[in-house]
């Protein structure tokens, strides 16, 4: 059986913002150490606008859900 497409999205987006967290890291970890994070500072930028993104489509697919009544408890 096939996963929801909005399950697939969320933990799509649970691994980017693992990704981020472990980049704020790394970039915190070369500033202290003198380093130069520039790179990493732009790589943070781009994966924080695809999180918006990601996040921003799990919410409209929550919400559209919640409006068509398709929302059912998950025990699992």
């Amino acid at each position: 059986m096939s996963q929801d497409p909005w399950l697939q999205n969320y933990d799509a987006t649970c691994r980017l913002a693992q990704e981020v967290a472990e980049n704020l890291h790394e970039r915190n970890r070369q500033q202290r150490t003198g380093g130069n994070p520039a790179k990493i500072n732009m790589t943070l930028r781009a994966s924080l606008q695809k999180l918006k993104q990601n996040i921003s489509q799990l919410k409209e697919g929550l919400l559209r859900a919640s409006s068509a009544r398709r929302l059912y408890p998950f025990f699992g």
